[in-house]
């Protein structure tokens, strides 16, 4: 081993990582910026900007001229939740036994609105980690810090809300089709509007008595917000999640809070491909079509174990082949992929196992596979199958089983579940089509359980929203 190598440091590498990680996928995600995490923090930015007089959703921004944004951190209401006060609390005990019965009554409110990631191992989990659904902007905030022995007070802070939200937000904000960006910003508006009822006014009222108090009326700049750039850094999974979103928002019988619920999936769905996608496309390849497994198991679900594999390991390799053509030969590169230099976290390589690790656990989470591990397979559970539905179809053109199976979830989304799109996907040719046509009935099972199908005779069936 040469000299030269010896002296490239772990910061050196680590830098370089995240340059190659940046230019790749345009943002650094980890494991603690999964799922819904992403759409939490969408919604807390866009009600920001909504507080904030002169400021407004999607306008052209720059470094100079950041997007600013007022944050609330509800720690009240999330320490109620959790039933910290009677741990923390020294004035507790003090209090009138009907002001801890008012107090108890709160936590019970806003424990029953806590997003729920599936996978939390902890039984117990600080204050910090417990968001409430943003069903409405009343109940809207951003994250916070608690007191420590290196911070001195609680702070607005980011902990785990970290930058998959500001991709999002680009994604969203650099749409080409102009008419559609403008339905979704005044979808996004509407969507964190106060809905002024008494569980608003309730959280209104907590809200006012948080040790963390809001930004004031100067607001508060985001400057670590990286512009989008939807030419250098395209997929086809920004024009399919700017479809969905509208479609979501704009349908017109879905409630706020069923629209918000289909937004938590789909924006990590798209998000979670967007990144798989980059990584194919920046090795020159194309991304290829995933199988599905709804219950053939056998051929069908070892396949779909090995893809997923390989879409994991492709957000890591798409770093090293561009460190290949970049300077193949240049120490930093060399140890960039050395798996011995250094050990522990500095390495410049837990940079970029952080997108592989956020890309299981995000899909693992909103149902996309059956498990929290990278020897999981894909499938689609309820809550995401709904959302598909609803992000997909329109409520007043329902479309045929056979054509959701294919003209949707095969050519749009790339999933292979049926024999047809099996045919056409060179990924499953082992796989017999009395497996698939089995999975395809698992697949009609599941629509029929969330009501989202409807027969009309035996060779006729139209998937669609409810009605």
């Amino acid at each position: 081993m040469s000299e030269e190598l010896v002296e490239v440091t772990a910061s050196e590498t680590r830098t370089y990582a995240q340059k190659l990680v940046q230019e790749i996928y345009g943002v650094q995600l980890a494991r603690q910026a999964r799922s819904f995490y992403a759409p939490l923090q969408l919604f807390a930015v866009i009600w920001g900007i909504e507080q904030m007089e002169g400021e407004e959703i999607f306008r052209d921004w720059t470094k100079e001229n950041p997007l600013r944004i007022r944050r609330r951190s509800h720690d009240l209401a999330r320490q109620l939740l959790n039933g910290d006060l009677r741990e923390k609390w020294k004035e507790w005990k003090e209090s009138p036994v009907e002001h801890q019965t008012t107090w108890d009554v709160f936590g019970k409110v806003f424990e029953s609105l806590v997003v729920s990631f599936p996978y939390e191992r902890a039984q117990k989990v600080q204050a910090t980690k417990r968001h409430l659904q943003p069903y409405m902007g009343e109940l809207i905030h951003w994250d916070y810090a608690e007191k420590s022995r290196s911070r001195p007070e609680a702070k607005l802070e980011r902990v785990w809300y970290r930058t998959g939200h500001m991709l999002v937000y680009e994604l969203l904000r650099t749409d080409q089709d102009e008419e559609r960006r403008e339905r979704i910003k005044k979808g996004l508006s509407d969507l964190v509007a106060d809905s002024n009822d008494s569980l608003g006014r309730v959280a209104t009222i907590v809200g006012k008595n948080d040790t963390v108090r809001s930004d004031d009326e100067e607001g508060w700049p985001d400057e670590e917000f990286e512009r989008h750039d939807p030419v250098k850094r395209h997929s086809k999974w920004q024009g399919l999640m700017c479809e969905g979103v509208d479609r979501i928002l704009t349908d017109p019988v879905s409630p706020v809070a069923k629209k918000i619920d289909h937004l938590m999936y789909w924006i990590p769905f798209c998000l979670a491909k967007h990144m798989v996608a980059r990584a194919f496309k920046s090795m020159g390849q194309e991304s290829p079509a995933v199988p599905v497994d709804m219950g053939a198991e056998g051929e069908l679900r070892r396949l779909s174990r090995d893809r997923l594999f390989r879409d994991r390991n492709s957000l890591e390799e798409a770093v090293f082949y561009r460190a290949s053509l970049e300077e193949p030969e240049s120490p930093v590169s060399v140890r960039l992929k050395d798996k011995d230099f250094p050990a522990g976290k500095s390495n410049g390589r837990k940079s970029i196992e952080a997108m592989a690790d956020f890309y299981i656990a995000t899909m693992a989470d909103i149902g996309a596979l059956n498990q929290n591990a990278k020897s999981g397979f894909y499938t689609l559970k309820l809550n995401l199958l709904e959302t598909i539905v609803y992000a997909t179809v329109d409520r007043e053109d329902s479309i045929s089983f056979d054509s959701f199976c294919t003209d949707v979830l095969y050519e749009k989304l790339e999933l292979v579940v049926d024999p047809s799109s099996g045919q056409k996907s060179q990924s499953i040719n082992w796989v017999d089509n009395e497996d698939l046509e089995r999975n395809k009935k698992g697949l009609a099972d599941r629509l029929e359980a969330l009501g989202l199908i409807t027969s009309f005779s035996d060779a006729t069936r139209m998937v669609g929203p409810t009605r």
